[in-house]
């Protein structure tokens, strides 16, 4: 058993190609780590993706339905895919732990972040990888405690462009 992957790190989303190299065998089974598993007659190339960050060990178990020759091997890779987890609730209410959402942790050379409430209506937007939202909306007002939807794209930088959406809740 032996395999080769074109990615062993990366950015979330990470589609990754391995190229099995093993000899002598006839069927393959594949666990790729993030609940897919795949049998296969083939021994050439085969497609995953991992959409969630963290690191992942594959599996290949080379085997040989001759009977006469039966055997088995089984090989290992680790596939590292990074990403960042986004905190969904924050409090401004001025006490100087979590007041306010942001993204400036990331590693990141560009970002534009639009946030909308319920209704779809933009209410808060910043264009820059240091900027943040503080609760309040264009007019200095504070916003409501309520759940609010977010979109962000964004430019690493290791120049990998993404974008994420999702809810952030706001509460006082």
């Amino acid at each position: 058993s032996n395999f080769t992957a074109d990615n062993y790190f990366g950015s979330k989303p990470l589609s990754v190609e391995f190229s099995n190299l093993s000899t002598g065998s006839d069927m393959f089974i594949w666990d790729f780590g993030n609940g897919n598993m795949q049998t296969s007659a083939i021994g050439d190339f085969i497609m995953n993706e991992y959409s969630q960050q963290g690191n992942y060990e594959v599996i290949l178990i080379a085997q040989s339905t001759d009977l006469s020759t039966s055997c088995n091997d089984t090989s290992y890779v680790q596939i590292n895919v990074e990403g960042y987890d986004i905190f969904n609730v924050f409090t401004p209410n001025n006490d100087d732990v979590n007041d306010m959402f942001h993204f400036n942790d990331w590693e990141l050379s560009s970002l534009s972040v639009q946030i909308f409430n319920r209704w779809g209506q933009q209410v808060y937007h910043w264009d820059n990888p240091n900027g943040f939202w503080d609760g309040k909306g264009y007019n200095g007002e504070n916003m409501p405690e309520a759940v609010y939807f977010y979109q962000m794209e964004a430019t690493g930088k290791t120049g990998d462009s993404f974008v994420e959406k999702g809810t952030i809740t706001l509460l006082r």
